[in-house]
C-alpha cells in the first residue's frame, strides 16, 4: 500500500536545520520550559500519554513541517508536560514508511525534538514475536535491530557528500540495565532481543518469520528503526521496548484490534517502566 498525503513527500519534508527550527519554535510558543526527554508512543498506547502531568497538548497538524499520524490507534498529537518531575515531550503516535512518508518524514520529528533540547529518546512499539518463547503481552527491551526497510538511501540523496553512520551500540546500555533493574522488581516480563523493522504494512508471512528468526531477530515490527537511527546519528541517547502483541505461531488471522487490544493490556505496565526510565536519565 502506498497511501501519498499531500504535502507529504519527501520534496517537502527534509532534514533542514532550518525546518526543524521552526517547528521547536512553534511548540516553545505554547510550552516553554526546557524538555530533557522524548518518547514516542506506538499503537494502542495512547493512554501513557494520558499519565503526563501539567500537560499541554499540540494537534500534529500545528507544527509546520510535522507529518501527520494516520495510522490507527495512533493520536497525533504532542503532550508536553512531566514524568517522574522530568519534562518530557510525549509524542502519541507517529508516521511510518508504509503510509507512504520517506525515511525523512519520518525521521523529522526526532529532529523536531533534538532542537528542542532532547537529548534521551525512548520509542516504543507494538511487535509480532519471532522468538517462539515471546507470549503475547510480553515486552521485550530492544537490545539491538535490524534495518530491513532498505531506506537509507532517500537520505543519503539529500546530500552532496556520502557519510557512514556508525550504528553500534545505538541503544544506551546504562538506562537498558536500568530497565532491567526495574522490570524485575515490579514483576513485569521484560525480555531482552533483537528488533526487525519492516516497512508493512502487512502481516508477516510464515516464510518471513522463518527467515527472521534465522537471522537473529526475536520481534518485528513497522516502525522505531529510522526513528533511533536518527536520534543516534544526533548524539541522543536511545532506550527502546516493544509490546508482544502476539505469539509466534497463530492460531488465526492476526488483525489491528487483536493487536491493540493486547498492547493496551500491558500499557499501565509500561507507563510504570516508562516513568523510572524518565527519572533515571539525569542519574546515569
Amino acid at each position: 500500500m502506498r497511501q501519498v498525503l499531500s504535502g507529504c513527500e519527501d520534496d517537502v519534508f527534509t532534514l533542514d536545520d532550518a525546518a526543524a527550527v521552526k517547528a521547536a519554535d512553534t511548540i516553545r510558543s505554547i510550552a516553554e520550559e526546557d524538555i530533557g526527554t522524548g518518547i514516542i508512543l506506538g499503537s494502542g498506547l495512547a493512554g501513557i500519554a494520558e499519565t503526563v502531568k501539567k500537560s499541554v497538548t499540540v494537534q500534529y497538524e500545528s507544527i509546520p513541517g510535522f507529518p501527520p499520524a494516520s495510522a490507527p490507534g495512533h493520536a497525533g498529537t504532542l503532550v508536553l508536560g512531566e514524568i517522574s518531575g522530568e519534562r518530557v515531550a510525549v509524542m502519541s503516535g507517529r508516521p511510518h514508511l508504509y503510509e507512504g512518508y520517506g525515511r525523512t518524514a519520518v525521521a523529522f520529528p526526532v529532529r523536531v525534538l533534538r532542537e528542542l533540547g532532547v537529548h534521551t529518546l525512548i520509542v516504543t512499539n507494538a511487535a509480532g514475536a519471532v522468538n517462539p518463547r515471546y507470549c503475547g503481552g510480553d515486552l521485550m527491551l530492544i537490545m539491538d535491530h535490524i534495518d530491513l526497510t532498505f531506506t537509507s538511501e532517500s537520505i543519503a540523496a539529500q546530500s552532496s557528500t556520502v557519510s557512514f553512520s556508525r550504528q553500534n551500540f545505538c541503544y544506551d546500555s546504562e538506562l537498558c540495565s536500568v530497565a532491567a533493574r526495574e522490570a524485575l522488581r515490579i514483576g513485569a516480563t521484560l525480555r531482552q532481543g533483537i528488533y526487525g523493522g519492516l516497512i508493512g504494512p502487512s502481516y508477516e508471512t510464515e516464510a518471513e518469520m522463518s527467515m527472521l528468526e534465522r537471522i537473529g531477530a526475536d520481534a518485528v515490527g513497522m516502525s522505531t528503526v529510522v526513528e533511533a537511527v536518527e536520534a543516534f546519528t544526533l548524539g541522543m541517547r536511545v532506550v527502546g521496548v516493544s509490546c508482544i502483541a502476539n505469539p509466534r505461531r497463530r492460531t488465526a488471522p492476526l488483525t489491528h484490534a487483536d493487536v491493540e487490544r493486547t498492547v493496551q493490556s500491558v500499557a499501565p505496565t509500561l507507563g510504570r517502566l516508562l516513568a523510572v526510565i524518565v527519572s533515571s536519565t539525569r542519574q546515569v
